[in-house]
C-alpha cells in the first residue's frame, strides 16, 4: 500500500478490541499481527525459551510452529547437548545479540566435533558484553540490535578509526540510546578497554565456518567416534606430560591454520565452481593433499606426544616418494603409456635423490604488526581471510607470536590482529596465565542502573575505578608483566618441543627396564601352564598355598619398597635413571607456574593454588622398586593420576596399593593418599598370571577363567 497508493488514498482497516480482553488474547494479538515481518531465528529461540520457562505450552507451541522442519531438528539436536545449550541460554540477558542467531546451522556446529571451542567462544561473547555493562543485568537487557550492529567486530582500544566512529555515535545517542549521556560515557570507558575484537553472533557463526574448515585437517590425525569431540579424541591418544597438553593441542590447530589450503578433507567433497569475481577465500579446496604438509603434520604430532596407528602410518609415508610417483604417473596418460614396476621404482629413486640436492634457506621469522596506518589493513574481520591475507600471515601463526601482548594504537588493526582475536576466542589464553572466566570482578548490583534520573553508573564510579585498576588491560606495569609472561610461554613451548623429541628414547628405556622381568615371567608362565594340566587335588592345595604366599610376598615387597624409599636409591645411577625416565617437564613447568604467580603484576588476578601432593608410580626392577613417574597433583583435581594409570593399564601394567590390592584408575589417588604412602605400585599383567593371585585376599582362590590375561600383546605407549 505504501508503494502504490497516494497519501490521500491510504486508508487502513483498524480492528478495535476491548481493554479488558484476557491476557492470552492480548498476547496473541501483539505477537500475531497481520502483514507482519517474519520473526528472526533469534526472536523465535528467545520466545520458545521464555514460554518453556513459564510452562506455557500453548504459547511455546505457537512459536515452535514457526520453525521449519530443519530448524526443529536442529533445536532438538541442541537440546541433547546441555552444555552447549547452556552457553547459548546464558546470552538471553543480551537481547540485542539475537538478531544474528542461526538455528539452521546448529547441526553443522554440533557435527563438526569442536563443541569445547564453540562454548569458549560463546562464553567470551558474554564476558565482553558483560564487562561493557559492568555485569549489571538490568543494563544488559537494554542492549538493542542497532548498537550491536555498530559495535561488533570493532576494536576501539587499538584502532583510532574504530574509536572515533564509535565515540561519535555514542555521544549523539545513535548507539546505547536507552541510556543517558552520563551513563553512555561510563559505558565508553569500559568499551575502550576491550582488547581484541568485540564478538557477537555474527562473528561467531562466521568464525565457526573458519574453524570447521580447519577441523578437516585435524581429521587426518584422528577420526572421532560419534560420542567424541576432536578434543576428547586427541586426548585419548595423547601420551605426553599432562601439563603440556594444552600447548600441544593448540600447536596442532595452529598447524592446520598455517597449512589450511594444503590439508583438504581426508575424503574429497564435491566441487562447487563459482563464476563470481570476488576475492578467493583461504578455504581447503577439493583436491589431493600436500604430501609434505601431511608428513610434517604427523611428525609434529609425534613430537608433541600423540601416538596412534593412524599417525604412525602417516609418518611412515615418504612425502618425496609420493610426490615423485605422482609426477611420473601424471606426466603420461595411463591409457597411452605405462611403466613396469621395476622401472617405476627406479625412476622414483632417481627423482628422490634429486630432491635431496636441495638446500634449506634460512628465513628470519618476524612477528607481523598488530596495528597499521592503512585503514584497509584488517581485511575481513570474521570468517575466512582472503588468500592474500592468509599467505601473508600463515607462517607467523605460532604460539610465540600470537601470545605477545598488543600495545599501542594505530589508525586500524591488521589482518594478523584479526587472526589473533579469532584464535583467542576459540582457545583462550594458556591455562598458566588465564585469570578466569571474568577479567573484571562483578561489582555490587545497583537496582537503579539505567534510570535517567539517578545516573547509577556515576554512583558506582568508585567500584568501577577499582575494577579497572585490577583488570587485565591497564597501565605500563601490566604491559611489562605481559611481556614477561609471553617470554615464559615461548620458553615453555620450546621446552615442550624438546621434551617431545626425547619421548621415543624414554619409551625405549622403559621397555628395556621391563624386558628382563617379562622374559623370565613368560618362562615361568609356560611351566605353570604345563603343571596345571597334570595337576590333581594335592597340586591344587599346593597352588592355594603358593597363591597365599605370593600375596604375602607382594605385601612384603611393597613394604620393603616403602622403607627403601625413605633411605634413597639403592644404586648410584638411580638419579640418572629417574631423570631420564620421568623427564624434567614436571619440574620445569611447576617452576614456570611459580614464576607466573610471583610476577610483580598486581593487576593479574591469580587465585592461590590449592594444596598439592606428590604421587609416585613405582615398578619392580629385579627386586628394587624404581620410580618411573612422579606427579605433583592438585588435591582438588587428581585427574592426572587417573590419566597416567590408564596409560599403564593400556601397556598391560596394573596398579596396586601398598596392601597389594588391585586398583582401578579412578581410585588410584584416593588409595595412594589414604594409606599415607602416596605411592602406586605397578605390576605387569603377565606377572599376575605367573603368581596367580595378586588381586584378591589371601583366603580366596581365583578361578582359572578369571585370571588376568598373561599373553596380551600390548604396545608400549607413553
Amino acid at each position: 500500500a505504501r508503494e502504490f497508493l497516494t497519501p490521500r488514498e491510504s486508508w487502513w482497516t483498524v480492528d478495535l478490541y476491548l481493554s479488558d480482553a484476557n491476557h492470552d488474547l492480548q498476547t496473541a494479538l501483539i505477537e500475531e499481527y497481520a502483514n507482519e515481518k517474519p520473526p528472526s531465528a533469534g526472536e523465535i529461540y528467545c520466545k520458545i525459551h521464555k514460554y518453556t520457562q513459564e510452562r506455557d505450552l500453548y504459547s511455546e507451541g505457537r512459536w515452535r510452529s514457526r520453525l521449519s522442519k530443519n530448524d526443529t531438528r536442529c533445536l532438538k539436536q541442541l537440546s541433547r547437548h546441555s552444555d552447549l545449550k547452556a552457553a547459548f541460554d546464558d546470552l538471553l540477558d543480551l537481547p540485542g545479540l539475537w538478531g544474528d542467531m542461526r538455528i539452521s546451522t546448529l547441526n553443522k556446529l554440533i557435527s563438526m566435533g569442536c563443541k569445547e571451542n564453540a562454548i569458549h567462544y560463546l562464553k567470551g561473547i558474554k564476558d565482553v558484553w558483560s564487562r561493557i555493562f559492568r555485569h549489571e543485568k538490568q543494563a544488559m537487557r537494554m542492549l538493542d540490535t542497532a548498537t550491536v550492529k555498530a559495535v561488533e567486530l570493532t576494536s576501539p582500544k587499538h584502532s583510532k578509526v574504530d574509536a572515533e566512529m564509535l565515540h561519535g555515535r555514542l555521544v549523539n545517542g545513535q548507539i546505547f540510546a536507552a541510556f543517558n549521556l552520563q551513563d553512555r560515557e561510563l559505558i565508553w570507558g569500559e568499551l575502550s578497554k576491550i582488547a581484541g575484537l568485540i564478538t557477537s553472533f555474527l562473528s561467531f557463526f562466521a568464525d565457526i565456518n573458519y574453524l570447521h574448515a580447519r577441523a578437516y585437517g585435524m581429521r587426518h590425525l584422528v577420526e572421532p567416534s560419534p560420542t567424541q569431540t576432536l578434543c576428547s579424541a586427541l586426548d585419548a591418544i595423547y601420551f605426553g606430560a599432562p601439563e603440556d597438553w594444552d600447548l600441544a593441542y593448540r600447536s596442532l590447530w595452529l598447524y592446520t591454520m598455517q597449512n589450511a589450503t594444503d590439508l583438504p578433507p581426508p575424503t574429497e567433497l564435491p566441487s562447487e565452481e563459482t563464476k563470481t569475481k570476488k576475492k578467493r577465500l583461504a578455504k581447503p579446496r577439493p583436491g589431493k593433499v600436500d604430501e609434505v604438509a601431511l608428513s610434517n603434520f604427523a611428525a609434529l604430532a609425534i613430537r608433541l606426544g600423540f601416538k596412534s596407528d593412524q599417525i604412525s602410518a602417516l609418518s611412515q609415508r615418504s612425502a618425496d616418494r609420493e610426490i615423485a610417483r605422482a609426477a611420473l604417473l601424471n606426466a603420461r596418460k595411463s591409457d597411452h603409456y605405462e611403466y613396469t614396476d621395476a622401472t617405476l621404482e627406479s625412476n622414483v629413486e632417481q627423482i628422490v635423490r634429486l630432491f635431496d640436492t636441495a638446500t634449506s634457506v634460512q628465513v628470519e621469522q618476524v612477528c607481523p604488526a598488530f596495528v597499521s596506518d592503512d585503514p584497509e589493513a584488517s581485511g575481513v574481520r570474521c570468517g575466512f581471510p582472503d588468500d592474500k591475507a592468509h599467505t601473508r600471515d600463515a607462517a607467523s601463526l605460532t604460539i610465540a607470536n600470537l601470545h605477545i601482548e598488543v600495545t599501542g594504537q594505530g589508525e586500524s588493526i591488521t589482518s594478523f590482529f584479526v587472526r589473533r582475536s579469532v584464535y583467542f576466542a576459540f582457545f583462550g589464553r594458556p591455562s598458566g596465565t588465564r585469570t578466569g572466566a571474568r577479567s573484571h570482578p562483578s561489582p555490587p548490583r545497583d537496582p537503579s542502573f539505567g534510570e535517567v534520573e539517578s545516573s547509577p553508573l556515576q554512583q558506582s564510579r568508585p567500584n568501577h575505578a577499582s575494577n579497572t585498576s585490577g583488570g587485565v588491560h591497564g597501565g605500563p606495569e601490566h604491559e611489562a608483566a605481559g611481556q614477561e609472561r609471553s617470554a615464559l610461554e615461548q620458553e615453555r613451548s620450546t621446552r615442550l618441543e624438546h621434551a617431545a623429541q626425547d619421548g621415543e628414547e624414554q619409551e625405549r628405556m622403559e621397555i628395556e627396564v621391563w624386558k628382563p622381568n617379562r622374559q623370565e615371567q613368560e618362562r615361568q608362565a609356560l611351566d605353570d601352564a604345563h603343571n596345571a594340566q597334570d595337576g590333581n587335588a594335592s597340586s591344587q592345595a599346593r597352588a592355594i598355598d603358593q597363591r597365599r604366599g605370593t600375596f604375602i610376598d607382594l605385601q612384603n615387597l611393597i613394604a620393603d619398597g616403602l622403607a627403601s624409599t625413605s633411605r634413597g636409591p639403592a644404586t648410584e645411577d638411580m638419579d640418572a635413571f629417574v631423570q631420564d625416565l620421568v623427564g624434567t617437564a614436571n619440574a620445569s613447568t611447576h617452576s614456570d607456574r611459580q614464576e607466573l604467580h610471583q610476577a610483580p603484576d598486581e593487576q593479574l588476578q591469580v587465585l592461590a593454588a590449592p594444596s598439592t601432593v606428590r604421587i609416585e608410580f613405582k615398578i619392580d626392577e629385579r627386586g628394587i622398586w624404581r620410580t618411573v613417574r612422579s606427579l605433583l597433583v592438585d588435591i582438588s583435581d587428581p585427574s592426572e593420576v587417573e590419566r597416567v594409570a590408564k596409560k599403564y593399564m593400556r601397556k598391560g601394567i596394573r596398579p596396586f596399593d601398598s596392601s597389594g590390592n588391585v586398583l582401578v584408575p579412578r581410585t588410584c589417588f584416593q588409595a595412594a593418599t589414604a594409606d599415607g604412602s602416596n605411592t602406586i605400585f605397578l605390576v605387569p599383567e603377565n606377572s599376575i598370571k605367573v603368581k596367580n593371585q595378586l588381586v584378591v585376599p589371601a583366603s580366596k582362590v581365583m578361578p582359572e577363567r578369571e585370571l588376568p590375561p598373561g599373553n596380551r600383546q600390548n604396545k608400549a605407549r607413553h
